[in-house]
């Protein structure tokens, strides 16, 4: 959809063309004119794409196309530079109008820089076949931060949070075994505070929320939150959406960090927030 922020009208339902579904996420170019989200090509299973669209007007026309370099691709984000792009590619192939996976047992999922072009800058995987990276944050260094979905046994010690430092391989960053545990094999967004040095995850499954420090990894919080999702920064420190419309704003200003509930409208919120 594509919505008008100023007063709320929704300005166009975007369709994907024949043989193409979207995939959850999108991101505008730096110039506000081009829209890259990502995609599957169902005409060619596993083929993850970027479908390339033009604003004109208040209407996005789609202009093109350029391969993910991976399989399934969910969220992407723009380097600091704004013209390279970073993209998880989940590494899970689904069907047009469905769910359902059907490549657990030969999954591919990635982490992909490549160019606004569509020409590829690095890919790097993580040991664990079955660890989807879904979800991204950036901070204003080039330090990107990766959340997984481990798809395998519930016992397996998988890496759920992972991190590509500048000049530095995508590797697991430290959790520890209860934090890991927590998180019942599951986490649903990440963002960074570039400023504070500080690092955010949600993990709904286990109905916790963590915040660490993005350099030495100390656990600054660790405190349950039912169904919490979303998790965005801003001057203070992260603002956390929760399934359940228990909203809260988390000051990290100081040496021990505060919440504070948010008299936000009634709803139950989903998985992402974007602070404007």
């Amino acid at each position: 959809y594509l919505i008008d922020t100023c007063d709320g009208r929704l300005l166009q339902r975007l369709v994907t063309p024949a043989g193409r579904h979207f995939n959850g996420h999108a991101v505008f170019h730096k110039g506000g004119d081009w829209l890259y989200a990502t995609e599957n090509d169902t005409n060619e299973p596993g083929r993850g794409v970027l479908g390339v669209y033009r604003l004109q007007g208040e209407r996005l026309v789609r202009a093109g196309e350029h391969a993910s370099h991976g399989v399934g691709p969910h969220q992407l984000l723009w380097m600091p530079d704004g013209e390279t792009l970073v993209v998880a590619n989940g590494g899970i192939r689904t069907e047009a109008e469905s769910r359902v996976e059907m490549n657990l047992d030969a999954m591919d999922a990635s982490l992909v820089l490549m160019r606004r072009d569509g020409s590829l800058v690095s890919r790097e995987r993580l040991a664990e076949q079955q660890n989807s990276v879904r979800h991204l944050a950036v901070a204003s260094d080039g330090t990107v931060v990766s959340g997984q979905q481990y798809m395998g046994d519930i016992q397996d010690a998988a890496p759920l949070l992972a991190i590509k430092r500048p000049g530095q391989a995508f590797q697991p960053f430290p959790l520890g075994e209860a934090q890991r545990l927590a998180m019942n094999q599951y986490t649903a967004s990440v963002a960074i505070h570039s400023e504070l040095r500080l690092l955010a995850l949600t993990a709904p499954r286990g109905n916790r929320f963590f915040i660490w420090d993005l350099d030495s990894a100390e656990v600054r919080l660790d405190v349950p939150l039912a169904d919490c999702a979303g998790v965005g920064a801003l001057a203070e420190g992260f603002v956390v959406s929760s399934g359940q419309g228990r909203c809260r704003l988390y000051d990290c200003r100081g040496e021990r960090i505060v919440a504070k509930a948010l008299e936000l409208p009634a709803g139950l919120w989903d998985n992402h927030l974007r602070l404007a």
